[in-house]
């Protein structure tokens, strides 16, 4: 079997990021990666792509789960699972805090944008789905929302973890992104404008930041 050694030195590419043109669950990714400077590539697909790269059985190696986005490293691997993405980058920036009390809010905050992300009700009938989308934004969404907002205040600002960006912040980021962009049906687009305006605005004070304004955008 080939070494880990053997595996790392196996191919001198640069990282490949592969996403979808948009910000989404690759935003936080494509930011650390930028932040990193370690010469990531990006490459955009769009659905119907992916479905014809990742072949019959829906999956495969370069697409371990059939989803995006994912990331290939000078190993010659490619790895999924956006979070994990995320803090591999955010590792070799301080995007990702070394001091654990720090990190512990930055990993809460990723855990739930995620789990508030695949709880999202589905249903094949679109009024079931309405039904069960209303539901979910006012009886638990605004738990989620409460905590952000919570830990924010908690961290005396002006960032989610107090004066330095984190992974937190661009996650968050991509959550509000997404539903004010209508990604979530049946949720209004104004649903974090109208009832957690300091969310919103933290949101919109993100994509003003230098490193979010240099790497943040589709290459």
């Amino acid at each position: 079997p080939t070494s880990g050694s053997a595996l790392r030195h196996a191919s001198a590419m640069p990282p490949v990021f592969t996403y979808f043109p948009m910000a989404g669950r690759g935003f936080a990714l494509r930011v650390a990666l930028g932040a990193a400077n370690i010469g990531a590539q990006e490459v955009n697909i769009k659905y119907p792509e992916l479905v014809e790269k990742r072949g019959p059985k829906g999956y495969s190696p370069e697409y371990p789960l059939g989803s995006l986005p994912t990331l290939k490293l000078d190993n010659g691997i490619t790895y999924c699972q956006s979070l994990a993405l995320a803090r591999w980058a955010g590792k070799k920036t301080n995007l990702y805090p070394k001091d654990d009390d720090v990190a512990i809010v930055v990993d809460e905050c990723c855990d739930c944008v995620e789990q508030l992300l695949t709880k999202t009700p589905q249903d094949p009938d679109d009024a079931v789905k309405k039904q069960k989308r209303e539901e979910y934004a006012a009886n638990v969404m605004p738990r989620f929302f409460e905590l952000f907002a919570l830990r924010m205040e908690q961290s005396g600002g002006p960032w989610y973890c107090g004066a330095e960006l984190t992974l937190a912040d661009l996650q968050l980021y991509s959550l509000v992104s997404m539903i004010e962009s209508g990604m979530f049906d049946h949720v209004p687009t104004d649903y974090v404008s109208s009832r957690f305006p300091g969310i919103s605005e933290h949101c919109k004070k993100l994509v003003q930041h230098p490193l979010v304004v240099a790497h943040g955008k589709l290459s």
